[in-house]
């Protein structure tokens, strides 16, 4: 979980700090891991005024969801002004990233989409309908078609962090990788539905 709690401190331009940038585009998509199994109690539910991202608000359900997921994962040992605080601070700068892909343009295929479910599929050793629709459940999918563009949104800001990456001149040591890497990987976006699950790790 150190890569999600490394929340994004991103300017508008998305270029301060780069090291954050990188790191994150790692960690990108692993809050999906997290079941939507309910949200938070009434006493915890935001109903404040929206704040908004360049004119763009986030809403109270958006706030509540991620902030019933926070609690499920969190609540033992993270305050519930903590939690929130964090919660606000995910969705504003999730908002600055959505607005950067869709600012630069950025696609991706159906084809990549389906290339990544695939690996997904290889790697948690899904072979059966049954399997494929607990995946979905224990995300929030809904349905297949919810899951794609889940993928589809961590997909787009993978390419965002390597163009940030790029134009920043970038250069990371395979020891910070590795360390990274080994901080994220008790937390990546895939749940197991297979008693047996691949121990190579999967990559867009």
């Amino acid at each position: 979980m150190a890569g999600l709690m490394n929340i994004r401190r991103l300017t508008q331009s998305l270029l301060k700090p780069v090291v954050i940038i990188l790191v994150l585009g790692m960690c990108v998509g692993m809050f999906y891991a997290f079941p939507r199994f309910g949200g938070a109690n009434d006493r915890s539910l935001y109903k404040g005024p929206s704040v908004r991202v360049n004119g763009v608000a986030i809403k109270d359900k958006e706030f509540n969801d991620i902030y019933g997921r926070f609690l499920q994962q969190f609540g033992s040992y993270m305050s519930e002004e903590e939690m929130k605080t964090r919660t606000m601070e995910y969705l504003v700068e999730q908002e600055i990233v959505k607005q950067a892909v869709k600012e630069r343009k950025i696609a991706v295929s159906a084809q990549e989409i389906d290339d990544f479910l695939a690996k997904i599929k290889a790697y948690n050793q899904i072979n059966t309908e049954e399997e494929m629709e607990m995946l979905i459940t224990q995300v929030g999918a809904k349905s297949l078609k919810g899951l794609k563009e889940m993928l589809r949104e961590i997909l787009a800001e993978q390419k965002l962090y390597t163009i940030l990456g790029k134009e920043a001149k970038l250069v990371v040591k395979e020891e910070e990788i590795v360390e990274a890497y080994e901080e994220m990987e008790p937390a990546h976006i895939l749940i197991s539905t297979s008693s047996q699950v691949n121990d190579q790790p999967l990559t867009a």
